[in-house]
Parts: C-alpha cells; structure tokens; sequence
C-alpha cells in the first residue's frame, strides 16, 4: 500500500509541475503575432472564430487563438485536450508568427496544415516559445492513420520469404504453379518479411491493412509484377504496396514512395570452381608449376648446350671412335661417334645438374683442384651458378605455390576483370538500363527477369557473372531451393550500385507511412533482425583458412612427385639388377651343365674291345685349348 501511494504521489507532483511550468518568452528575432494576418470566416453563435481542421473534424476556435503571446492555445480544446487524459501536445506553448521576421532567426517555424481560414498565411512556432514541436508532429502523423484501412497488395504472394501464402498444409507457396488470384484475398493470409513489418507498423499507428490482388491491366502492361502493383498505386486502385521495391526511374515517375527503409547493394555474384586437394593429377603438377613450358624446355636445352661444350672441350668424342686410322674413318662414323659423346656428356652434366655437384678434379688430398683448361672451367662456372639459381628460384617459387594454394581455381570475380575480356553478365531486367549508362557497350548483358533468376542463370551457365543483392543470395539458401554447398559453391564479391528500397504509397500517406517505418525499423532494430535472423541468414559457408607464413611446414603430401620419382628410379634400378642377375645366374648354369657333361665323358668305361696298343698318329692328338676358351 504505501508503494502505491508513492507512485501515486509522483505522479501527481509531475502533473503539477507540467501545469505549473512557466511559460518562456518570446524569442525577439520571431515575435508572436498580435492580430492575425488572415481572414477570420468562421462563426459560432455569432461571434467569429477559427476554423481549424484537428482530428479529421472542423473545429471553431477563439478568434485569438495562437495570437499575443506565448501560451499553451490548444490546453483544454476538443478533441484532444479537453478530456482526463490529453495529448502531449496539448501542453507546450506556441503562437502563430511573421514568417519575413523569422526567416533571419536561429527558431524553427512552420507553415500551418489546420488553419482553415489562413490557408497558406499563417505560420507557427514552438521554438520561439521554448515548446516541443515534436509532440504536435507526432499528433499530425498518426492523425493521418489513426483508425483508417488501407488498401494493400503485394507484387507476387509466392515471393518467399519477403511476401507468400500458405497451402492447405501450412506451407508456403513459393511458386506460380501452385498460386491462383482468387487465393487473394479470400480465405488467405498473407505472411513474410515485409508483411511482419508492417504488421507492426499498423498496430502501433493504429490502422488496419485490407488486401488486394494487383490488376490484371497492370500486369498486362508491364514485365515486372513489382511496376505493375506501383502502377496500381498511381490509379488509385490500392493505397500502399508491401514488398522489397527499386526506386527504378520508372516506378518514380509513376507515384510517390516511402523515404528509403533500407540500402541494398547489388554485388557481384561469381561461381567458385573448387579443385580436389587428393588427386594425383593435382599433387603431381605441383611439382612443375613453379615454373612454366618455355623455362623447363630452356632448362633442358642449357644441359644439353652444357654437354656438347663439354664434349668439345675435352674430346671426349675419341673414347667412340672405331680402332682404325682417321684415314679409314668414314664421316658417318665420326658423326656418330660425336653424337655418343656429346649425349654422354650431357647425361653428365644432367647427373651434376641434379646432385648439384658439378665435377672437378681433386688432389691427392681429396681438395678440388681446378682443371688445367681454363675452358672448361669457364663452363663449368657457368653450369654452376646456372644450378645454383635454378634450385633457388625454384625452391622460392615452389614454397610460395604450397603455401598460397588454397585448391580454389578462381575465375573472373570484378568488373574490372570483365570488362578487359568482354565477359557476359546477368542482370536483373529492371536494373538494366541503369547498367548500360554506367557500363555501356564493355560488357555483355543478359537480362534475367529477376534478382533471384540471376542466381539460377548463373548456374544454368548463361553468363560468366551475375549482379544480385546479398539478401537475395542468402534468400537462395534459407528457403531451402538449393543445399548449403550449392549455394555456398557461388560468392558475393564487390559491390557495384547501391539502391534504395522503400514502397509506392499514395501521396496523403507517404509522410506518415514513412515516419512510421523509420520509427519501426530503428526500433531494437527490427527489420535487420528480421531479415539477419528470421528469414534471410546468411549461409554458414567454410571459411579459408588463414595460414601464417612463419609457422607453415611442408608435410608429405606436398612432398608426393618428389617421392614419386624416386620410387620409380628406385623400381627402375631394382628391376635392372633382378634381370642383370637372373641373367648371370643363367649364364652359370649353362657353364655348369656343360662342365658337368664334360665330367661325365671323360670318366666314361671303354669297351671290351680295347684298340692295339702303340705309337698314336698325330691326328688322334687333340689340339691345345686356347688361353681364351679356358677362361
């Protein structure tokens, strides 16, 4: 009980205190006026008043009302103030005032919209009596909705998730197959995004929305359901259309909208091509990718140059020269005998290439020397410091290729990009001629009959990049048309044109309409949060890892051609020495056979009839076996 006394009683003492609030004096540089400048035609019971339009109704004021002084005028007038429980309004102080006088001053004034009399003469000031203009313009905006029903449509009611309704089943309707006009309005409720908005802008200004279909006429007469239901709004046909709407130069010429609510961005929309991190074919070019076609053919042609040097210079051709005198000697054969050496010699040079130890001669010491041909030193310098810088530029670009390689082959992304190649891009119909001015003839264009089809043609192959506005893209997703990898398998990048969004209103309820949506939209901030966290959240795509340079080290897999190649010489060296081996072993074993049938020959028993014994004829000898046949 007491604590309900104390709230009681402070209550009271504000009351008290708003009552008793002095009144401030008048600015000087934006006098009250003294005498109205205006006719006074209104009359009540035969004295002459004011006729002043407040609440919807013609009221008659005191011929001195908002005249001599400062002072709470409308304290204790119908409708608003007369009543227990008045207006905010009612009681800050004003007076109607000269606007040549108050144009100078630093105090706001304002054209009066009530005073039927004065029409466009007379103005009024709070500031100059120290009032809160606000209050009364709160009261003139929602005045203008208070208790009316406005007509409403929306563009397309299978437009998920910013406007749709529901099947028999509860779910929504997201396509034209499955809508028909007579669902709308009868029987249907109209749900989404926007319809929540301003659901909640109507309950707090107190109006009521009745739902239309657009017209069949406006539908005939334009491409876009969204001009069409704007054309709707300048016949008069519905009052307000609710929905995502372009300001497009067409649509503005046609009616009036509300201030912009929110700033779309069209961005562009490219395709990530995702390329498998495990396939051979991509692991084995790693290793060649450091440098390109014309450096390794390069490469190969310096070790072959290096080679035939070497042959020239020490002469190495004679080691393949037949034994026979130079005079003997056909040109064929001192061809080929140059070609063995030249190709042995680049074999050599290819074997220093690789272990990175170009050969010189050594002491007995085992400490290299160089050769006495200064020539030849010469190239091998050369040989030298051409491996060195090949192994280190190699090394250097083949560790910023593993590190940088995030197995994603990106395309083009920019504008920039597309303009050099004269790339084709998806546009939404009703935005391309904003985009021919600002592009011209630099791109090709596609036109797609929507912003979300520009997200389907892009997929479908119909253009190289797509300009889409974000939501739109996370809209893909979140509606559940395409799997969160599809929809991640695409990115938004640059934006590219900011646009505004708002809604054809008729012009009597665009400024209230508008104060509305704004108050709404920055409360708590409810349109982002319906748009971020009920209908359209972005989709939760993997992240790229972000690698520090400093901490990265090379694993096995980026070791796989290198280790491939070994394994394969290894294989090859193997196999040599199996079948070198295999082959020996056969060459023994026939050895074997024939020593062993020679064994059995000679220790062979002679016949009962013996030969006669006595001198042997020289040819019953066997001759010697040479020196040659018995190794």
């Amino acid at each position: 009980m007491t604590a309900i006394m104390s709230i009681a009683l402070a209550v009271f003492a504000t009351l008290v205190l708003v009552a008793c609030r002095p009144v401030a004096a008048q600015s000087p540089s934006c006098p009250c006026l003294q005498t109205a400048t205006w006719p006074i035609l209104g009359n009540d019971g035969g004295s002459t008043c004011n006729q002043v339009l407040v609440g919807g109704e013609v009221h008659c004021y005191p011929k001195t009302y908002g005249l001599g002084s400062c002072a709470r005028h409308d304290e204790n007038r119908e409708p608003y103030c007369d009543g227990s429980s008045p207006a905010a309004y009612c009681a800050e102080p004003w007076c109607f005032v000269d606007p040549v006088t108050c144009r100078g001053s630093t105090k706001r004034f304002a054209e009066s919209s009530t005073l039927i009399d004065g029409a466009s003469k007379a103005y009024y000031s709070y500031d100059t009596c120290g009032g809160d203009a606000s209050k009364w313009d709160d009261l003139v905006v929602n005045s203008l909705l208070n208790g009316k029903t406005l007509k409403a449509a929306v563009a397309i009611p299978y437009y998920y998730p910013d406007h749709y309704i529901e099947d028999e089943a509860g779910e929504p309707i997201k396509s034209a197959a499955s809508y028909a006009p007579a669902d709308l309005p009868a029987g249907a409720k109209v749900k989404g995004l926007w319809i929540d908005f301003y659901e909640k802008i109507a309950k707090e200004a107190n109006f009521t929305l009745d739902w239309r279909p657009v017209s069949g006429w406006s539908k005939g007469a334009h491409s876009s359901s969204f001009t069409a239901c704007a054309q709707d709004v300048a016949d008069g046909i519905v009052d307000l259309c609710i929905g995502d709407y372009w300001t497009t130069e067409e649509r503005l010429s046609m009616t009036t909208f509300t201030t912009g609510t929110l700033t779309d961005s069209f961005s562009v929309l490219s395709r990530k091509q995702l390329v498998d991190p495990k396939t051979i074919s991509h692991k084995l070019a790693m290793a060649g990718s450091p440098f390109s076609i014309e450096l390794w053919m390069t490469c190969l042609a310096v070790c072959v140059a290096t080679g035939i040097f070497y042959n020239v210079l020490r002469v190495g051709y004679k080691e393949y020269l037949p034994q026979i005198s130079r005079s003997q000697m056909s040109l064929p054969q001192k061809s080929m005998a140059w070609i063995k050496g030249s190709a042995a010699y680049t074999f050599g040079a290819f074997l220093e290439f690789t272990s990175q130890d170009v050969q010189a001669g050594y002491d007995m010491r085992g400490n290299p020397v160089p050769n006495r041909a200064y020539e030849l030193n010469l190239v091998k310098m050369a040989w030298s410091l051409f491996c060195m810088f090949v192994l280190l530029f190699y090394s250097a670009s083949l560790t910023a290729r593993l590190v940088q390689d995030d197995r994603v082959k990106i395309g083009i992304t920019t504008l920039d990009e597309c303009q050099q190649v004269k790339c084709k891009v998806c546009v939404p119909g009703v935005m391309m001629p904003t985009m021919k001015r600002l592009y011209k003839d630099r791109i090709l264009y596609h036109a797609s009959t929507s912003s979300t089809n520009v997200f389907r043609d892009l997929e479908k192959g119909e253009c190289d990049l797509g300009l889409m506005i974000d939501r739109r893209f996370n809209t893909m997703w979140s509606s559940g048309e395409y799997t969160l990898d599809a929809a991640c398998g695409f990115k938004i990048g640059e934006a590219v044109m900011p646009i505004g969004c708002s809604q054809p209103v008729r012009q009597e309820y665009a400024s209230a309409i508008s104060y509305w949506a704004k108050k709404i939209a920055d409360k708590d901030y409810f349109l982002g949060s319906l748009i971020e966290d009920t209908y359209m959240p972005s989709p939760p795509c993997p992240v790229a890892e972000v690698v520090d340079l400093g901490s990265y080290s090379l694993g096995v897999d980026e070791f796989f051609a290198p280790l491939m190649i070994y394994v394969i010489l290894v294989f090859f060296a193997l196999m040599s020495r199996v079948l070198f081996t295999a082959r020996k072993h056969k060459m023994s074993f026939k050895k074997m056979s024939f020593s062993l049938r020679r064994r059995k020959s000679s220790e062979k028993p002679s016949t009962s009839i013996e030969a006669p014994s006595g001198p042997k004829s020289p040819e019953d000898e066997l001759p010697p076996v040479p020196e040659r046949a018995r190794a």
